[in-house]
């Protein structure tokens, strides 16, 4: 029931009642999301998802290429990722979450309307995700709104007790490289069910990002939801990459003044620069000797799958190049390592 609760206090001043959510990696689950044909089944994908998930943790870290970071020994055994929820027709949910260890220790919230989400660089005065809260280590799980503070194993596990629990097997879908999207009950099926999911998955951790109190600046936005620096999007080019703003300038120490001529700083602000507060950002960190785009914006199923070692595919298209071959459309494929 937390979720349902939740989600009442942040509406209490008013939400249209959803309809189904936007995409298969958003809460509530959707109804047209397969349902696996039994609980064998069921917990066969699960089990062939979490082992991707077992070698993902143990998988290198992120190019500082594409974060803008260098890994410290701080940051060795964190990994970070978002849920979302749509919560009424012009309103959707984000809750960020840092996991050091088998411990959340940041969660934060923005919100957003869903339909005008898209991928674009920004100002910071043009940000259309909206930063709510921030809570870090003792502080986690203070605000009632949000998804609950969970590590990613938490999720997994929370999946298996549905498949157990319940008369038939819950909703099942996974990410292009088979990690775990979604397991639930829409809620004609289940109203007080809980469900796991993940819209945006990356080993590289935002908790010392700057500004310190706006999340939203932390990530990049995307037609599909807000994205994770580190964590590639397949339904983009494959040289385009979410990279993380550049960390903030320390200041100079400020020059001393004259005798008797006051404070420096209020005299000549040049003299006692303040940090720049950048963005996390959409660039092209790989060469394009052939460039392509997406066909069309991604349908409610397409940003993932119902089985996690099948192919993922979208269409593509490119323009006419002598070097690239005809112009036309291609499928772009992603194969879970077996």
């Amino acid at each position: 029931m937390r979720w349902v609760w939740s989600w009442a206090v942040l509406c209490a001043a008013g939400c249209a009642v959803p309809g189904p959510a936007r995409f298969a990696s958003w809460d509530p689950v959707r109804s047209d999301i397969p349902r696996p044909g039994n609980r064998a089944e069921a917990r066969a994908r699960l089990s062939a998802s979490y082992a991707l998930w077992k070698k993902w943790r143990a998988s290198t870290r992120p190019m500082i290429m594409e974060t803008g970071r260098q890994p410290t020994p701080d940051t060795a055994n964190e990994y970070s990722y978002v849920r979302a929820r749509q919560t009424s027709l012009n309103e959707v949910a984000f809750t960020l979450f840092v996991v050091k260890g088998e411990r959340v220790v940041l969660r934060a919230l923005m919100t957003a309307d869903p339909s005008k989400l898209s991928r674009s660089r920004r100002q910071l005065a043009q940000l259309r995700v909206t930063s709510r809260w921030v809570e870090r280590n003792g502080l986690v799980g203070r605000h009632e709104q949000g998804a609950p503070a969970k590590t990613v194993d938490q999720l997994y596990a929370e999946c298996d007790r549905l498949i157990d629990r319940e008369a038939t097997p819950p909703r099942l879908y996974f990410d292009p490289e088979g990690l775990l999207m979604q397991c639930g009950y829409p809620p004609e099926e289940c109203s007080d069910c809980e469900s796991a999911s993940v819209l945006s998955i990356s080993r590289f951790s935002v908790r010392n990002e700057a500004p310190r109190r706006i999340p939203a600046a932390w990530l990049c936005e995307a037609e599909t939801g807000v994205v994770l620096p580190g964590s590639d999007l397949p339904l983009l080019p494959d040289e385009t990459s979410c990279v993380a703003a550049a960390l903030p300038t320390p200041p100079r120490p400020p020059r001393e003044p004259a005798e008797g001529l006051g404070d420096i700083c209020v005299i000549d602000p040049n003299a006692c620069p303040q940090p720049v507060l950048g963005l996390a950002t959409w660039l092209q960190i790989r060469p394009a000797i052939c460039p392509s785009w997406p066909e069309h914006a991604p349908r409610a199923l397409e940003v993932g799958k119902s089985d996690p070692l099948a192919d993922w595919t979208f269409p593509f298209s490119s323009n006419e190049d002598v070097e690239c071959g005809a112009s036309g459309m291609r499928l772009k494929h992603i194969r879970p390592p077996q």
